[in-house]
């Protein structure tokens, strides 16, 4: 799908994509169940535990409904951060001259899906035209490990020509230290997170890119821009900061724990209340609520202690071993 992409500094392609209508949960370890937040008409899912007691069950279910405009089911629902709040700025070096790359050669197969992404960041007002460009970047197709090929954004001289945000992101061995004396707890991901954010205006025109329906820039913020993490960061401190003690937020990744588990409805609330204010809007096809464990940067936390998320030791587990 369309993806806009940057070469970040660590001569890596990221990018953003838009993400597939399927449901893919690895966040959460218990059995889920899936809850409709809306109608039949017009069904509204979201995943909550198994595991909990009835009342339980019922209790956060009437939060979740209570606070569904907290969620978003598509990018039409995603209005964004207020600018007042949050931009992105590039802080461009201004003794480095622009780059205006030059076109690749494309397929016409990969044309047409360049063609079709483009349509749709512009429907959803992700980009928009720019008709004076002084930086350009190529559009780079990346084929991901599932064999869908991802189009990505090369933004590495852009990104060349900005100073590092040294803005501190989380510790997270104490993060995951922390949550795991915790009995319960919930799983957030922003629905496409970083374009929440939008960027400020007179960058705009900097993260112009080439395709076969002219060049566009980005009105929100990309994901592999160089510092975009940094700003994410700083965004999320400013909208949890009074609220460490439900709150783990480690850029994109957002758990709410509790100590004891009939405090989850009111840490709930309390953060729901959060996101309302801020208009910060959550993907609930990757939200599981109410879960006693939680894969949070890259381990399993639950209350009893620390483990190392099987998936990641799975080729050892499996090797053969040597006759």
């Amino acid at each position: 799908m369309i993806s806009s992409t940057i070469m970040t500094e660590d001569h890596e392609p990221s990018s953003f994509i838009f993400p597939e209508p399927e449901l893919i949960l690895t966040s959460a370890f218990d059995d889920l169940l899936e809850i409709n937040l809306g109608t039949e008409v017009d069904p509204r899912p979201t995943f909550i535990s198994k595991n909990l007691s009835e009342q339980q069950a019922s209790q956060i279910t009437k939060v979740l409904t209570e606070f569904r405009d907290c969620f978003a089911w598509n990018y039409t629902e995603m209005p964004g951060l207020s600018s007042e709040i949050v931009a992105h700025k590039l802080s461009l070096n201004p003794t480095i001259p622009p780059i205006k790359q030059a076109p690749h050669r494309m397929r016409h197969d990969l044309e047409m899906a360049v063609i079709n992404e483009t349509k749709k960041l512009i429907d959803v007002g992700f980009i928009r035209e720019e008709q004076y460009p002084t930086w350009i970047a190529s559009i780079v197709p990346v084929r991901k490990k599932n064999g869908q090929l991802r189009i990505c954004i090369d933004f590495w001289d852009l990104n060349k020509a900005c100073p590092k945000d040294e803005f501190p992101l989380p510790i997270p061995e104490l993060m995951i230290d922390i949550a795991s004396t915790n009995a319960m707890f919930s799983f957030m991901d922003g629905l496409s997170g970083y374009n929440q954010i939008k960027m400020a205006s007179e960058d705009e025109k900097h993260t112009s890119f080439r395709t076969p329906l002219g060049i566009f820039c980005y009105k929100v913020m990309p994901f592999g821009l160089k510092n975009a993490g940094a700003t994410y960061q700083r965004a999320m401190t400013q909208i949890f900061d009074e609220f460490q003690k439900e709150v783990g937020c480690y850029i994109d990744d957002i758990v709410i724990k509790s100590t004891l588990s009939h405090e989850h409805e009111q840490d709930l609330r309390t953060v729901f209340q959060r996101l309302r204010k801020y208009n910060l809007k959550m993907n609930p096809l990757k939200c599981p609520f109410g879960v006693s464990s939680v894969k949070f940067l890259g381990f399993i936390v639950r209350q009893r202690g620390i483990e190392i998320d099987p998936i990641k030791i799975k080729a050892i587990v499996e090797m053969q071993r040597k006759v």
